[in-house]
């Protein structure tokens, strides 16, 4: 930083030190960290360990970039080799996909995909077929039932896959699936539930398209939208899976809506009406929505869920069902959860300790179908 320094006569000594004085002050105050803020969620940099759940598989990506996976397809010949993990592809940023499909964002902003699970390790079977291409200049993806949402650097939303319900949200809808399609503009982040895009635009408004079971557009209507619709303003981050959403405002409180058959809205019941947007947190840092389970992380790092807790994978500390938010961790950083809430991972304390289903070995080598308490989870 650069200073101009103008030179002051004796008697404007006074008036010179009361402006240091000022300056500093104001440096100060500028550079204390506003510790209301949300932290940057921990499974989004380049150049460090990233975490995803998806489906029956746990993707790792190393600091090195280098995509790694256990559990699923990936289960073949593992034994103990790399810890029960294959190599999958390099120059990676973010993955996403399914129990079918894989969608990957690599470091230089291209956007690949596949409807088959790919590796580079020779020793999964040959069928599987390679990545092709999407496109470029990708900032951010997020994926839903047989599609991809795709966020650019110029703030442009872009859809590929199956419009089943209409949720690219271009007036129609289509089982077949349509080339790279843009759905927006003006768009900061976004996010995909199972038939369902959410588009969080610049100036705070949260729009939403496609299926409209259990109200997860965030709005009354009678039958699916295929154009995008207000939800909500005043909103900074929202986050989906399969049929919840959780939107967050510039007030830190958090707001969800979607289904509520297994107690994941935390109103104290479950049932499968409808569920429209109602606050479930204050101070919130970042959002994990479920159907089985949802969770919420407050900027004290406490972690807070809500639903079902049939397989141990979920609500792992009080061991039992929960129809309301509690408290189920501290010291907690982040999560990822598969969006079947079959397993998660969560990042407390510095250490990585995964529950829930280890039926495919996507958390574990150890022979068992299920982990029910926070377990070390080891790393490639």
């Amino acid at each position: 930083m650069s200073y101009l320094i103008i030179h002051l006569g004796t008697e404007e000594m006074g008036i010179r030190y009361l402006l240091f004085a000022a300056l500093g002050l104001f440096m100060l105050l500028g550079c204390k960290k506003n510790h209301e803020e949300p932290e940057k969620d921990w499974i989004t940099s380049e150049n460090q360990l990233r975490i995803f759940a998806i489906a029956d598989v746990t993707y790792i990506i190393k600091a090195d970039n280098s995509l790694w996976a256990r559990g699923g397809v990936f289960t073949n010949k593992v034994g103990n080799k790399d810890k029960g993990f294959k190599l999958v592809e390099k120059d990676v940023k973010k993955v996403v996909g399914d129990c079918c499909s894989m969608y990957i964002l690599k470091t230089d902003n291209s956007v690949w995909g596949t409807t088959h699970f790919f590796s580079v390790d020779e020793e999964l079977p040959n069928e599987k077929g390679p990545l092709e291409k999407i496109t470029d200049g990708a900032i951010d993806i997020s994926s839903g039932r047989n599609f991809v949402a795709i966020l650019k650097n110029d703030g442009t939303a872009w859809a590929y896959g199956e419009n089943g319900s209409g949720e690219f949200g271009i007036g129609t809808r289509s089982y077949d699936p349509l080339p790279l399609t843009k759905i927006g503009s003006d768009v900061k982040q976004l996010a995909t539930g199972y038939s369902n895009i959410y588009l969080l635009k610049t100036d705070g408004t949260l729009w939403s398209a496609g299926d409209n079971i259990y109200g997860k557009l965030g709005y009354v209507a009678t039958e699916d939208q295929r154009t995008f619709k207000l939800v909500n303003k005043d909103i900074k981050l929202v986050r989906a899976q399969e049929n919840n959403v959780i939107m967050i405002n510039s007030k830190n409180e958090a707001w969800s809506f979607g289904s509520n058959v297994n107690g994941s809205q935390g109103t104290g019941v479950r049932n499968q009406d409808p569920t429209y947007p109602h606050k479930i947190g204050e101070q919130v840092a970042n959002a994990y929505p479920n159907g089985r389970a949802s969770y919420f992380l407050k900027t004290d790092g406490t972690l807070w869920a809500s639903g079902n807790h049939s397989q141990g994978q979920l609500v792992v500390q009080i061991h039992e069902n929960s129809n309301r938010f509690t408290q189920v961790a501290e010291n907690v950083k982040g999560m990822t959860i598969e969006s079947g809430a079959g397993h998660c991972i969560i990042l407390k304390d510095n250490q990585l300790l995964g529950s829930g289903k280890n039926n495919q070995r996507q958390l574990s080598n150890d022979p068992v179908d299920a982990i029910v308490t926070w377990t070390k989870f080891e790393l490639p």
